[in-house]
């Protein structure tokens, strides 16, 4: 009787073989999937990462613009301070990626003329993000302390000092306008004319620009212009400067000076006196002003000036 070999002999082996396969597939198909998340996540925490350092950067960048601003305001010979071009690390931080930098479009020069515009750059880097950005600034237009500087509504806010004189409001002798204020009948070369200071505009430490239009009967005046304070602590201080008129009855001489007055404690009262220390002739004077040193008059960023200079990252 003939036997018959087995067919279904072979099939475990064959089962078992497809099995093997079949697991190695999907162990190698598991192991790509968890790097392929892997790799995702590293790509996603990079992506994050170099979003952040960007958010960061720009922060960090229009930061510095204000604390620019404010380290500028601070210092009334930041153009002297300064070079045109050359940046500037910002002083009391600890980073040499933040830095601001000052330049002068019109002639390079910074310390010519205290009404140039300046374009203020500003570098920051966090993290390998770079961001320089600049802006435009215009040194602000100090406003004249003298109330009735320009002597066109007469005498007003401006008195006597010494009752041995008579101030009036001349409409015959005039620099500009129609009117100027003149200090007559002087029979004491102490007399004087003063105008009130509003103790709100007045900075100790800080410099004051004061010029005006002097025109005198005689022809070796000197006038002193002198700023009078008084305050609850240093009691009463007086600042001043003195120039000469070397001219008499026919023309207008400008006389200008510096005051930087200092006192401690609060204010209780401010004044501007103006006499002719020498003789007790009769003067005039118009267009006065006293006005803040316009290094110290702050800088304001002009609209639509904002530039993205390099952004990196």
């Amino acid at each position: 009787m003939m036997r018959h070999k087995s067919t279904f002999s072979r099939y475990p082996a064959t089962r078992r073989g497809g099995i093997y396969f079949a697991t190695l597939s999907a162990t190698v198909i598991v192991t790509l999937m968890a790097l392929t998340a892997i790799i995702v996540v590293r790509i996603q925490r990079r992506t994050a990462a170099a979003t952040t350092a960007a958010t960061t950067v720009r922060i960090t960048a229009q930061s510095i613009i204000d604390l620019s601003l404010h380290k500028l305001a601070e210092n009334a010979n930041w153009r002297r301070n300064h070079t045109s071009g050359s940046w500037t690390a910002i002083a009391g931080i600890d980073s040499k990626n933040w830095a601001y930098m000052l330049e002068d479009e019109k002639d390079s020069l910074l310390e010519n003329d205290p009404y140039d515009s300046v374009r203020l750059h500003v570098r920051a880097e966090v993290d390998g993000a770079l961001r320089i950005y600049s802006v435009l600034l215009r040194p602000a237009e100090p406003v004249n302390l003298l109330s009735n500087g320009d002597m066109e509504s007469g005498i007003t806010n401006w008195a006597e000092y010494g009752t041995s004189c008579q101030l009036i409001a001349c409409n015959s002798k005039f620099h500009t306008g129609k009117w100027s204020i003149g200090v007559v009948n002087r029979q004491d070369k102490n007399t004087a004319m003063i105008t009130n200071l509003s103790p709100e505009d007045l900075t100790s430490g800080s410099s004051y620009q004061c010029e005006m239009q002097v025109m005198a009967d005689d022809k070796d005046t000197n006038i002193k212009v002198k700023m009078v304070i008084t305050s609850t602590v240093s009691g009463t201080k007086s600042f001043s400067f003195t120039k000469p008129v070397n001219e008499a009855d026919k023309f207008w001489i400008k006389i200008s000076g510096t005051l930087t007055p200092t006192w401690e404690g609060s204010i209780t009262s401010a004044y501007l006196k103006v006499r002719d220390k020498e003789t007790d002739e009769n003067f005039y004077i118009d267009d006065a002003s006293l006005k803040l040193d316009p290094n110290l008059a702050g800088l304001s960023v002009v609209a639509g000036t904002f530039r993205q200079e390099i952004l990196g990252n």
